[in-house]
């Protein structure tokens, strides 16, 4: 799903405000060791400048609606960003990942509970899953 879907439907977004998070970052100008690296991106001056301007502070990107549209309103996901921003420049791309991974199931679960729809997931021999609850609904996936 999109991120505006993701966002208008409260469903987890972790992952995809990282992935915004990391090509603004990208939008600098260097990587997180410092190394200047080359922007293949059309609007990368105007961009760039932006970027560099906001730091950390996703809202001067996120004044670009062409590219964005209205999620610059949105302060709950602005505060997101800000995060997802500050965490990959104290933390690395692959904690912030981690974290990311983690805050999005933790999201799920608890949507799926609220929802009625929480499986209990058991797994047994040779990688087997199988799932109880949820509407009486029962299955097996292989891992």
């Amino acid at each position: 799903p999109s991120l505006h879907e993701a966002l208008h439907q409260q469903r987890p977004h972790g992952l995809l405000t990282l992935t915004v998070a990391a090509w603004m970052r990208y939008l600098r100008g260097t990587d997180l060791q410092g190394v200047a690296i080359e922007l293949n991106d059309a609007q990368a001056p105007t961009l760039h400048e932006l970027a560099i301007a906001g730091g950390n502070d996703p809202r001067p990107l996120l004044s670009q609606t062409s590219i964005f549209d209205d999620l610059g309103k949105n302060a709950g996901f602005v505060r997101s960003l800000h995060t997802a921003l500050t965490q990959l420049d104290q933390q690395g791309l692959r904690a912030s990942l981690a974290t990311c991974a983690i805050q999005d199931r933790t999201s799920a679960d608890v949507r799926s509970i609220w929802s009625g729809t929480h499986r209990r997931v058991v797994t047994g021999e040779q990688g087997v899953t199988r799932t109880e609850g949820g509407a009486g609904e029962e299955g097996l996936a292989v891992s």
